[in-house]
């Protein structure tokens, strides 16, 4: 693949992330992997390739030192409200989803990535009117307004977080059409 990549990911501790995470750790092509977050992933706390740096206040991405992150060349944007915050209202949807997904892509922007990957929504009936749909084309339209050289965003259906779902989440799932892995998302967008 020629040049070594380096590579940031916020929202590499949800079902989604987690996934991305193990096939960039995977991936020969890929030299270092920074993660912002919360908190650190013990899975890869002590791996070479991967670097985790924490951010107590997720909603203030602006106190992130870029000379700390360096200079990254992809990005994935996997920053999701929980399953348990999801049917909260639209004031934590937006904040979660709109807000920190936002700060993290420019982020990822001033730190000169031009590949900028992410998971979109399918809008609700095609009409786009549920605030979870609003929140998803706000964060997208964001990211475009970026210019970032690459934008990749994945519209599932449904979403299987595999290991990491619900014992209803996963009875839902089996049963529904146009159901995702998110190990597939993952291998799609890495």
């Amino acid at each position: 693949m020629g040049e070594l990549k380096r590579v940031i990911i916020c929202g590499h501790t949800g079902a989604t992330g987690v996934k991305v995470l193990d096939e960039l750790v995977r991936a020969d092509w890929v030299s270092e992997i920074v993660t912002i977050g919360r908190r650190k992933y013990p899975k890869y706390e002590n791996n070479r390739k991967v670097r985790q740096i924490i951010v107590n206040d997720m909603s203030d991405l602006s106190k992130v030192d870029l000379k700390e992150v360096g200079a990254v060349d992809l990005s994935f944007d996997l920053i999701a409200t929980p399953v348990k915050e999801a049917f909260k209202g639209e004031e934590i949807y937006r904040k979660i989803d709109v807000e920190m997904a936002s700060a993290f892509a420019d982020l990822a922007k001033a730190a000169g990535a031009t590949f900028l990957g992410a998971v979109g929504m399918v809008p609700a009936k095609g009409s786009g009117t549920d605030y979870a749909s609003r929140a998803k084309r706000d964060f997208e339209n964001h990211a475009r307004k970026l210019e970032f050289a690459h934008l990749a965003i994945m519209k599932p259906m449904w979403v299987n977080r595999e290991d990491a779902g619900k014992w209803y989440e996963k009875f839902y799932t089996m049963f529904s059409r146009n159901v995702t892995k998110v190990s597939d998302m993952a291998h799609c967008l890495v």
